[in-house]
């Protein structure tokens, strides 16, 4: 905690201080005109030339996909042959035995767990 003495100098600080600023700084009103001149001469980014030059490549562009797209090619005899007879990788997965997932439950071996928990336990119960 400050003490009023302490207090008083900070304030008396702080006062020289923006004193100090204020007296370096120009008014607001120069600022704001300056600002207004200088944004007058800035040239605007969206610039005519770009756009003259921007709209006939958009253009060829679109012009390109969409002859693309409005040419669709119909399949071979050959290509549909493949495409019929085109299975999977991993189409083997799927031929379970349904009778096999329910007829019986899997075989967990406890063991070899329950000695290793017993283990552990005892090795905490001597620390």
């Amino acid at each position: 905690m400050n003490t009023p003495k302490e207090d008083w100098e900070i304030r008396q600080l702080f006062e020289w201080l923006r004193n100090e600023e204020s007296a370096n700084q120009p008014e607001f009103r120069q600022v704001l005109e300056r600002a207004k001149a200088t944004a007058r001469r800035v040239e605007h980014p969206l610039d005519w030339r770009w756009m003259a030059a921007a709209i006939p490549a958009l253009l060829v562009l679109v012009w390109i996909s969409l002859g693309e797209l409005s040419a669709p090619t119909e399949p071979t005899a050959l290509q549909a042959a493949e495409l019929e007879a085109w299975e999977s990788p991993t189409d083997f997965l799927l031929e379970v035995e349904a009778h096999r997932l329910t007829a019986s439950l899997p075989e967990i071996e406890l063991g070899t767990w329950t000695e290793d928990v017993a283990e552990a336990e005892s090795e905490e119960s001597e620390q």
